[in-house]
């Protein structure tokens, strides 16, 4: 389909298949519905729709190839797909503004998936997303992101710099690679239910409350580092950690002691593991990679807490787990930066 210099494009179809590719190129579009039922191409799928306003609609999408929607310069189309299935899939949204006119996709099983959303102004909602490589984009001006559940190999998020975005996700798994997930420092709050990782990793959240439960899948043998800026804010942000088989060192930026909340599986408050400053010191060291002196820390005021270079260090153990002279397999160093102490009710127990 190529519409040329055409204006308006109205397309009903129940079914199109073709062995080649589909191309639906319309730079010069206005207005239009383009309502498909199913539509598969083995060579890859394209739609151009220059600045069309009204609706792109699909039951099932599905190539062997990738999947380009371009609506980089439309401000009012409502693009709403129930299944898509592609090799790639790539999402450029346009500055849509109006609720009735949301964009959202059901279920995407892609092999690389890339929602560019620099210029969209609404909530974008996806159900479930599954794709080795995952990039999401939005900007200044986006309302929100909901997904379900989202699952992939490699992930990079970046919610842009407004004051009303939001991000809220209940499954989020991330395997085997680094991740970056920033949301805008004057964000309106980051959710996530489920956040299940086995590689290092950075999130940022928001001025708001950012809660989000982590669940880290490493191995013995492996060392993680996941960062969680929690934002500079007087609101309450938690932090659910339960860490997996492998070291790892959790760094919590922004932490308000007496506001924000740790919870941890590992043993705290009168149950947590009481050690003295020389093992500390090894622990903390083999945590930062640094060779630290017992005399360079000074104990906090809870159980198995230090000080060290103006951090305050938690040392987490479970159950059974002693924490010996090393940092060992199935042990979690972590550092609150830029704070020298915490209460035993700002850790506490899942």
């Amino acid at each position: 389909f190529s519409y040329g210099d055409g204006a308006n494009a109205f397309v009903d179809v129940s079914s199109i298949q073709t062995v080649s590719a589909f191309t639906l190129t319309g730079a010069s579009l206005s207005t239009g519905d383009i309502v498909f039922t199913t539509l598969s191409a083995t060579q890859g799928i394209t739609f151009d729709v220059g600045s069309m306003s009204a609706t792109v609609s699909a039951v099932a999408v599905d190539t062997d190839g990738n999947f380009v929607f371009n609506a980089g310069d439309a401000n009012s189309l409502k693009l709403d797909i129930e299944t898509l299935s592609a090799s790639g899939a790539t999402i450029t949204l346009g500055s849509v503004s109006i609720a009735g006119q949301a964009n959202n996709i059901s279920a995407t099983n892609v092999d690389s998936f890339t929602l560019q959303g620099t210029n969209y102004r609404e909530i974008f909602t996806v159900d479930t997303v599954s794709a080795s490589a995952m990039s999401i984009t939005f900007g200044d001006l986006s309302d929100a992101f909901v997904a379900s559940a989202l699952t992939t190999e490699t992930f990079t998020f970046a919610g842009g710099d407004g004051a009303n975005f939001s991000s809220t996700i209940s499954d989020l798994t991330i395997n085997g690679a680094d991740f970056n997930f920033t949301m805008p420092e004057l964000g309106n709050g980051l959710t996530i239910t489920r956040f299940g990782f086995s590689a290092s990793g950075t999130m940022v959240g928001t001025h708001n409350a950012d809660t989000v439960s982590a669940s880290s899948s490493s191995a013995a043998g492996d060392t993680v580092t996941f960062t969680f800026n929690m934002g500079e804010d007087s609101v309450t942000d938690t932090l659910g950690y339960f860490n997996g088989g492998g070291k790892e060192l959790v760094k919590i930026l922004n932490f308000d002691k007496d506001s924000d909340d740790l919870k941890s599986q590992m043993q705290v408050g009168a149950n947590a593991t009481s050690v003295g400053t020389t093992t500390a010191a090894s622990i903390i060291g083999g945590a930062l990679g640094a060779s630290i002196s017992a005399s360079d820390l000074t104990a906090g005021s809870a159980t198995a807490t230090f000080v060290y270079n103006g951090d305050m260090f938690f040392l987490g153990a479970t159950a059974g787990n002693a924490l010996n002279s090393t940092f060992e397999d199935g042990e979690v160093v972590f550092q609150f930066v830029g704070i020298t102490d915490i209460t035993g009710s700002d850790i506490t127990s899942i």
